[in-house]
């Protein structure tokens, strides 16, 4: 339903984001769904689970250590931001 929900509000394109992998098993055609990373994230921020917590500290740290890698004067407002609510973000 979570992913139903992102697609049809078009924060994402599902053909944009998923890749369909059609395999035969046994004579039967069969197929599988895979999923970007980019859904993974968003789905993270919609599901209140341990795991998805842990994830979402993992790629808020994750963008906290590029944005202190790349402060230059074009990150600047976006790293004043990131330091003014980082409780929020890693919560």
């Amino acid at each position: 339903m979570n992913l139903r929900s992102i697609f049809k509000s078009h924060l994402l394109w599902e053909s944009d984001v998923t890749y369909t992998y059609r395999y035969t098993y046994k004579g039967q055609e069969r197929q599988a769904v895979y999923y970007s990373l980019e859904v993974l994230i968003f789905l993270s921020y919609r599901i209140a689970t341990f795991e998805a917590k842990i994830f979402r500290q993992f790629i808020n740290s994750a963008l906290w250590e590029h944005l202190q890698k790349k402060e230059n004067k074009n990150d600047t407002k976006l790293l004043w931001y990131f330091k003014q609510n980082q409780s929020y973000w890693l919560s």
